[in-house]
């Protein structure tokens, strides 16, 4: 009896672990079948679905846009780790500011520099080769707070969402050189993996938020497909780099 109630539970480790993995694997079949499901209905109605579609897919694709990311992941290690952080509400809010204002603001402006001196020649920067001088400034910036949130003695799980950005910026552009990858993908499937593996508690809520993020990035990688900005392998490229990059940093570093 001891033994079976041992492997139950056993079991239900393993289950628990493999399920995030699981749902985002659903999410990924969800793309081909959402992305083709205008071919299934009148013409009529297929023109105001796509336009809707179109018009939905690029709010979503702003809101959740890569460079908010670095902020959206402090702010949760924020909100369900609140012991890690001896700062008052300002302290934080500071912190939260510095990394908007660097990993957002400053790469915004430097894009549109880029643009306006010819480097790049669309601001969506469709082709992979508009990509590379971005991606490098985002690999540098990572790497800056990185040390410097070390040296001033801020929570290690802080330095480590860093460092996962960095290795993700730095393996984007590898990946960059051959094909382009969703940057979107990379974004969101980094968010789910960071909550997965920083959450040391399985309360309801970080189970409601990890299995929202995981239903935001079927989401995230349909609308990517519908603006027709990334083929299905790039959007799947981009999962895996998210995932890889934070479940590495997080597993060696930690």
């Amino acid at each position: 009896m001891g033994r079976l109630r041992y492997g139950v539970q056993a079991w239900h480790i393993r289950l628990d672990k493999a399920m995030p993995m699981l749902l985002l694997a659903l999410t990924y079949f969800s793309i081909r079948s959402l992305s083709r499901f205008p071919y299934l209905v009148p013409n009529p109605i297929r023109q105001m679905y796509s336009i809707l579609s179109k018009r939905i897919s690029q709010f979503i694709s702003v809101a959740l846009h890569p460079l908010f990311a670095p902020t959206i992941a402090f702010a949760i290690i924020m909100a369900f780790n609140p012991f890690l952080f001896e700062s008052n509400t300002l302290e934080k809010f500071l912190i939260l500011l510095e990394i908007f204002v660097m990993t957002a603001i400053i790469p915004l402006m430097m894009v549109y520099v880029f643009y306006k001196i010819k480097i790049i020649k669309s601001l969506l920067m469709k082709k992979k080769e508009e990509r590379l001088q971005p991606l490098v400034i985002n690999l540098v910036i990572y790497t800056i707070l990185y040390f410097q949130l070390k040296g001033d003695g801020y929570p290690t799980i802080l330095n480590l969402t860093l460092l996962a950005g960095a290795v993700a910026a730095f393996i984007t552009i590898v990946i960059n050189f051959f094909t382009k990858i969703s940057l979107h993908s990379i974004a969101i499937a980094g968010l789910a993996t960071l909550v997965y593996c920083t959450s040391e508690s399985s309360s309801f809520k970080i189970q409601t938020l990890l299995y929202t993020l995981l239903i935001l990035a079927g989401v995230v990688g349909t609308a990517r497909l519908v603006l027709n900005a990334h083929k299905p392998i790039q959007i799947y490229l981009g999962y895996f780099v998210g995932w890889i990059s934070v479940l590495a940093v997080y597993s060696i570093m930690n």
